[in-house]
């Protein structure tokens, strides 16, 4: 807690805000711009920033928050005097240089919030003396296709050891489909967790679809339809395997040029996982050309029974040379077509419905907000240490996030 007084001033620990320059990649310049925000005059200069890295300035408290409004780690954070752990320890950002996607400030912060969450998992798992030990472990050079035979067994043995109606064996809808499979992927000790981005500023709103941190943790954007989601989410259980970390923007749903090997092993494994026995039904198809129509048809069965997107089938089919590349391209601009218009489509529908109901002066209707599946072994984790005596009460509220309901309601669920 830092008391309000604005004349109070505070040394600011400089390895701890070069920690955060270094992170976020900002140079000092930059740094500064994103300080003075809609200020008129700089809230720091160049050689004022400098003398504050050396020790020889002490910053005002407001100075303070407002380098927290960028990077809201707490206003004592910046000036405690403890040592950070190893830097590798604390972020993927140190130990690897680049990624598959371009980060912006706000994919930066929500893969940091996660790493935060990594480190308390860390933490609770060794208070209850809980071992969440890798069960599954393969390399590049195995065969993604012969280990995609391998985990979706294991996956069905898992099933039947617990009692469950088997998520391949009959049509779900593809939600269901996707929060079955994230709980089969926790039975074997990963924790995943799925986000939806709510913000409204283009450098706010996260530019990836989902990350892998090691040792054990996957994350998920909510995406503009799950079977989108659904081949994120085995794409990046797929790093899990191969224990390659990576952050994407894009997975191979869609044709990737110039795709790494890791990027190829872990879309290869995503198609095989999701398509089972209906890769013969795909292979078994001629040639796609205008005179067959594509095989529409028989890529919609295929899609319905596998979750996998038709242009995620349209893209094996390009792979395996099916189809010619300017007729995928035609269908892949087509699909983009329609699910840009479906998009409009509803938004003028939420504001003509808008407007009748002004007129008539009643409330507008309510765009509910879509609520992320849960991570069942990450709540477990919270309510077992919660019981044991390891954490609080306001501790477990804030690590679940628990606005709407009442405490016992969650804790005995």
């Amino acid at each position: 807690m830092i008391l309000e007084n604005k004349n109070i001033e505070f040394q600011i620990n400089p390895m701890r805000l070069k920690y955060m320059l270094d992170l976020y990649k900002l140079s000092a310049e930059n740094f500064l711009v994103l300080l003075q925000g809609k200020n008129k005059n700089p809230v720091l200069t160049l050689n004022d920033l400098q003398a504050v890295l050396n020790k020889k300035k002490k910053i005002t408290q407001s100075v303070l928050k407002k380098i927290d409004s960028i990077f809201e780690k707490g206003l004592t954070w910046y000036i405690s005097k403890r040592d950070l752990p190893n830097r590798k320890n604390l972020s993927v950002f140190f130990r690897k240089d680049k990624f598959n996607s371009e980060l912006n400030l706000g994919s930066i912060k929500r893969i940091e919030e996660y790493e935060k969450i990594k480190t308390e998992i860390e933490s609770l798992c060794s208070y209850i003396n809980y071992n969440a030990e890798r069960k599954l472990q393969f390399k590049i050079s195995d065969n993604p296709k012969r280990v995609a035979n391998i985990v979706r067994q294991n996956f069905e043995k898992e099933e039947i050891r617990l009692n469950r109606k088997s998520i391949f064996n009959f049509t779900l809808q593809d939600r269901k489909f996707l929060e079955g499979l994230i709980r089969l992927i926790e039975e074997f000790n990963v924790f995943v967790f799925e986000f939806v981005d709510h913000k409204k500023k283009n450098e706010l709103i996260s530019n990836f679809n989902g990350f892998y941190i090691r040792n054990n943790l996957i994350v998920i954007k909510r995406q503009e339809y799950f079977k989108r989601e659904i081949f994120t989410l085995v794409h990046e259980f797929a790093h899990y395997l191969i224990d390659e970390e990576e952050i994407d923007k894009k997975v191979g749903e869609e044709l990737i040029h110039n795709a790494t090997t890791i990027e190829n092993w872990c879309n290869d494994f995503a198609y095989y996982f999701l398509a089972g026995d209906n890769n013969i039904k795909l292979k078994g198809l001629s040639y796609a050309a205008l005179d067959n129509d594509f095989h529409q048809d028989e890529i919609s069965e295929i899609s319905y029974k596998t979750h996998l997107s038709n242009l995620a089938l349209y893209t094996r089919m390009r792979l395996d040379n099916k189809i010619s590349y300017d007729d995928y391209n035609f269908i892949y601009k087509d699909m983009q077509r329609n699910i840009n218009e479906i998009k409009e489509s509803r938004k003028e529908e939420f504001r003509i419905k808008k407007e009748i109901a002004e007129a008539a002066g009643l409330k507008p209707p309510f765009m509910g907000s879509a609520i992320p599946i849960e991570s069942k072994l990450y709540k477990e984790l919270i309510k077992i240490n919660y019981f044991e005596g390891n954490i609080s009460e306001s501790k477990v509220i804030e690590s679940l996030n628990i606005k709407n309901k009442a405490f016992e309601e969650v804790i005995y669920s």
